[in-house]
């Protein structure tokens, strides 16, 4: 078993990862549900940038928060495909609810510059404060 670190709408309780379960988003989250355990919230360093209506994780100063899975390697594989090649899977150290572990994050891959900042860090809150387009 691996851990895996998620930020966006694989999130589990999220807005996002709600509407993903009622078949309005992507199949991956329902997929990380039933494949994978979740642990609890956690927290990372490095910020989230705002692209296509979803978020990318960035190395720097900051806080990020998400939540912490124990997933198999097939499970990381089929994710693999869903976060395709805007994000490279590296290991991270993340602080979850029973400290800190190395983790799995999708982390992007081109240069943040001239993207817009999560300042929190959250995703969710960022989402629900944001007005439907």
């Amino acid at each position: 078993m691996e851990y895996l670190f998620v930020y966006g709408s694989l999130r589990k309780g999220t807005k996002q990862s709600a509407q993903s379960r009622q078949g309005i988003g992507t199949e991956y989250a329902r997929f990380l549900e039933m494949n994978g355990t979740f642990i609890g919230p956690a927290t990372a360093e490095g910020r989230l940038i705002v692209l296509s209506g979803y978020p990318g994780f960035v190395d720097g100063a900051g806080t990020v928060l998400g939540d912490l899975y124990s997933v198999t390697t097939a499970v990381i594989k089929k994710l693999d495909k869903y976060e395709d090649i805007e994000f490279e899977r590296l290991k991270r150290t993340v602080k979850g609810p029973e400290g800190e572990v190395d983790a799995w994050v999708y982390v992007y891959r081109f240069s943040p510059t001239g993207k817009k900042r999560v300042d929190s860090g959250d995703w969710s809150e960022y989402q629900d404060a944001t007005p439907a387009s």
